[in-house]
């Protein structure tokens, strides 16, 4: 056999080996294709906070809006998801981690916007995040030596702050409305350490009565009817707000039939089945 056979001959073993390489299937170690979906745990759910009537949109400690206010986030802010549960989502923002209204949130995938996000976990979430114990909480350093019921009874008929430490500068834990029922745990001076529900802190001393003060109610003024845009609720609160500090008295079906105590441009004192309370004005229809 001559060279030129010889290598006529390699030259042709070596073009068949390609091409039966080149037809087999792609191994499962192999590079995968470009089509191929992300990996969940790798991919990147954020989501951006939307622009509002109401302005800034409230984080808070957990999926409801009867929890507490970790703070307040400015439309456009994009957050990182840990966590969506549907109406609700766990995000981190700069050093604060809290649950938000989907309702507020548009949410994106890889960069590409989703119209619907998932429910599961992007990331794992291992560890509670610091942001979702409620400060309040703590419990304060005096000691509880006596649990002896007063009544918020300030001098001009307005609410009574809670404090988190004996001190008018001190932060406000929340406000309650005259003839409001609070523990008497503990008193030092000028201050009492009280609790009100699942909350302790300070309120001044002068400001509290060991009998309840009588609290005239308003006459009803007109009537009106709950309207709620989606057919939904509206909150009675115990004060012209909608943030933590106003209480939510109850939740008052849409169609449902109020009376009117005094009415503002933005809040109607209202009564429904006997609770005094306040509610939006815009969710009332007058009759």
């Amino acid at each position: 056999m001559t060279s030129r056979t010889v290598l006529k001959s390699f030259f042709l073993l070596l073009l068949a080996g390609i091409l039966f390489f080149s037809v087999l299937p792609a191994s499962a170690d192999g590079i995968a294709a470009e089509t191929e979906v992300s990996d969940p745990e790798t991919a990147e759910l954020y989501a951006i906070v939307k622009l509002t009537q109401y302005g800034r949109v409230n984080l808070r400690v957990g999926p409801s809006a009867n929890t507490e206010r970790i703070t307040v986030v400015e439309p456009g802010t994009k957050a990182k998801v840990l966590k969506n549960e549907g109406n609700w989502a766990l995000i981190e923002v700069g050093e604060h981690v809290g649950y938000m209204s989907t309702y507020y949130l548009d949410f994106y995938y890889n960069g590409e916007p989703l119209l619907v996000p998932p429910v599961y976990p992007v990331a794992p979430v291992t560890t509670e995040p610091s942001s979702y114990v409620d400060p309040y909480y703590e419990p304060a350093t005096w000691p509880r030596t006596e649990y002896t019921t007063m009544y918020v009874d300030t001098e001009n008929g307005g609410k009574l702050n809670m404090r988190i430490r004996p001190d008018l500068n001190a932060p406000l834990v929340r406000s309650y409305e005259i003839g409001t029922a609070v523990i008497v745990l503990h008193r030092s001076g000028n201050w009492a350490y009280v609790q009100v529900g699942k909350r302790t802190g300070f309120m001044m001393l002068k400001y509290l009565s060991y009998t309840k003060p009588y609290i005239p109610v308003p006459t009803p003024i007109g009537s009106a009817t709950v309207v709620h845009p989606r057919g939904s609720f509206v909150y009675l609160r115990s004060s012209k707000s909608t943030d933590s500090t106003a209480n939510v008295l109850a939740k008052v079906p849409s169609g449902s039939y109020v009376e009117i105590l005094s009415w503002d441009v933005w809040y109607c004192q209202v009564r429904y089945n006997g609770i005094v309370g306040y509610m939006v004005t815009s969710y009332l229809q007058g009759n």
